[in-house]
């Protein structure tokens, strides 16, 4: 899982950038992390078949919002996220 990835390499509790791009399993990867014991202030994510129209109806949007983000910006088939708090 990345969590235990993280955990492993001794990644500190917070940290800048997390970009996760791995084929379509964006959402299963994203899931292993426990976001409240890691947060990075940056979460760059590719986001297939989001529809910026309806944001809400994608897994990774919903998900991330649960967890105190908001998408920053959308850019090529990307999806920038940051903490709430650093709004």
């Amino acid at each position: 899982s990345l969590h235990s990835i993280l955990h492993e390499c001794a990644v500190p509790r917070q940290f800048e950038l997390l970009s996760i791009d791995v084929e379509g399993a964006e959402y299963k990867v994203l899931q292993s992390l426990d976001l409240l014991q890691y947060r990075p202030r940056l979460i760059v994510i590719e986001m297939h078949r989001f529809d910026i129209s309806h944001p809400k109806e994608n897994d990774i949007y919903s998900y991330l919002g649960e967890a105190g983000y908001r998408m920053h910006s959308y850019a090529g088939m990307n999806g920038y996220f940051v903490e709430k708090s650093d709004s």
